[in-house]
């Protein structure tokens, strides 16, 4: 649900919660007030700016570390150092610098950007604190122009759905692709929100003996608008005593992992690996992955055996026959289904097919 403000007058319009007072009812489309509303422009023009996700500030950039945990911290850092044409990583929406610190430890360049100029001072913070190079560039990423190149860059965190339109995200993979060098590689997180029309988690870190942080994420998810919607409310106790509170509200888009795949095949990648939730040896189903995608080959035809591919057990490229895998069960429940009501991060990984296209 996008929010759009007016230039000429300032006039707020909300398609999460309409407005009241001009009867309007929550959820309607800012297309849909053409011809209403106003005798000047009847809500139609350029004037009606649609707006961009609030900036992380206040509570949200002081504890966010404190409920980001270390998500994707090992597999990104594992991905880069694989890598044969490692040089200098770039990483959008670096936040407090949560990942690219991490990078930097370990003797990768990194170069970090983001708009909040909060969360870049709790980047530079830890940057202080390391040897190696680290770079902070306060941008929007659409229009980033680093002047030079990289070997990676990463957008974890679902970055990616920040940007909900179509037009958006197509110049994003374009600013991406401008900054790779030959061969340059590309990793994408998508958070697929619980598979349920209203969501909500709780979260709650202990800081000293007497304050208390929580984090209520409530959403809800719009199959119609390809996008979720979500509330985060940090409120601080002290013996337990309500002392602060910070509401912050945002849209991202909800998009799958073919789509993904499809959508950077369209802009000069080639799709390399698609993980689930950071588990890079978890097989995927043909139905999420693409043509191109090589995560998955099985060299293995009808009529081998796999004692026949020893070699490619030891590779990597087969899994051994292990007995008695499977445990679950039990009378009178049975066996537990793998369906849940958690979100899920997946990550896409590609490649730039040829720099100049």
């Amino acid at each position: 649900m996008a929010f759009y403000t007016c230039a000429y007058c300032s006039f707020r319009y909300n398609e999460q919660h309409g407005d009241s007072k001009n009867g309007v009812p929550k959820g309607t489309p800012f297309a849909q007030l053409a011809g209403t509303l106003c005798s000047r422009c009847g809500m139609q023009g350029d004037r009606h700016i649609r707006q961009a996700n609030p900036k992380y500030k206040g509570l949200e950039a002081q504890y966010y570390d404190l409920f980001a945990g270390k998500s994707g911290v090992a597999f990104f850092r594992e991905w880069v150092l694989a890598s044969k044409n490692l040089s200098h990583v770039l990483d959008l929406g670096t936040g407090t610098g949560r990942i690219a610190v991490e990078l930097a430890n370990v003797g990768i360049p990194v170069t970090g950007v983001d708009w909040s100029k909060e969360m870049l001072a709790l980047a530079n913070k830890k940057a202080n604190r390391i040897t190696n190079q680290m770079t902070l560039i306060e941008e929007d990423a659409l229009i980033l122009n680093c002047k030079q190149t990289f070997s990676h860059v990463l957008l974890a965190d679902g970055f990616f759905q920040y940007f909900t339109t179509v037009k958006e995200q197509q110049e994003l993979l374009a600013m991406v692709r401008n900054h790779l060098g030959n061969e340059g590689r590309i990793a994408i997180d998508l958070i697929i929100p619980p598979p349920t029309t209203l969501w909500k988690n709780q979260h709650q870190k202990q800081m000293t003996s007497i304050k208390t942080v929580e984090l209520t994420v409530e959403g809800f998810t719009s199959l119609r608008e390809q996008l979720f919607h979500y509330s985060a409310m940090y409120e601080v106790y002290r013996e337990g005593v309500s002392q602060t509170k910070y509401k912050v509200e945002r849209e991202l888009s909800f998009i799958t992992p073919r789509e993904l795949a499809y959508l950077l095949k369209l802009e000069g990648f080639s799709v390399t690996d698609m993980v689930c939730d950071y588990q890079p040896n978890q097989k995927i189903g043909d139905t999420i992955k693409v043509a191109e995608s090589s995560c998955d080959v099985t060299p293995l035809s009808v009529d081998e055996t796999l004692e026949d591919r020893f070699e490619d057990i030891n590779k990597g490229r087969l899994h051994p026959y292990t007995e008695d895998s499977w445990k679950d069960g039990g009378y009178p429940f049975g066996v537990k289904s793998t369906a849940n009501n958690q979100p899920i991060m997946w990550t896409i990984i590609a490649e730039l097919k040829e720099k100049n296209r």
